[in-house]
């Protein structure tokens, strides 16, 4: 049995069936589940990698969350990754684009040691964590890394 793409962008990566990659900015509509499940951002702009892996019990929540938090850095309070995303694609020039898989019934503890291993298999992929995976509110951007 395969396990998958090893491509963190490739819609079969570590054996999971990703949605189709949207931009961020249309990720809240109804075709994001109000479930829980993990999500996956890039830069459209063909930038290797992925700028953050996170996980949420509210998938269009979360992304909701997130596409706010672009449009008023740095004094978004939400989550801690948006002000790194919103200066990956402000140095890009380039739209976020988000990919999910969900997870309902999945154990908290569960989701989270997935996403652990989801962050151990992009550093094999591409050498390094994604560059907003550990910034943390106040932190120093992960973009120069």
């Amino acid at each position: 049995m395969s396990t998958g793409s090893k491509n963190p962008q490739s819609d079969r990566w570590e054996g999971h069936d990703w949605a189709p990659w949207r931009t961020l900015d249309v990720a809240t509509d109804a075709v994001t589940p109000t479930v829980q499940g993990i999500y996956r951002i890039r830069c459209g702009a063909g930038v290797d990698g992925l700028a953050y892996i996170g996980i949420s019990f509210n998938l269009r929540s979360r992304l909701g969350g997130l596409r706010r938090g672009l449009t008023n850095p740095p004094d978004y309070l939400g989550h801690s990754a948006a002000g790194c995303l919103a200066e990956i694609q402000r140095r890009h020039h380039a739209q976020l684009e988000v990919s999910f898989v969900t997870m309902e019934g999945t154990k908290p503890r569960e989701l989270k040691g997935r996403e652990v291993d989801l962050i151990a298999a992009h550093r094999v992929a591409v050498k390094k964590s994604p560059p907003c995976q550990f910034v943390g509110h106040g932190g120093k951007l992960g973009l120069d890394d």
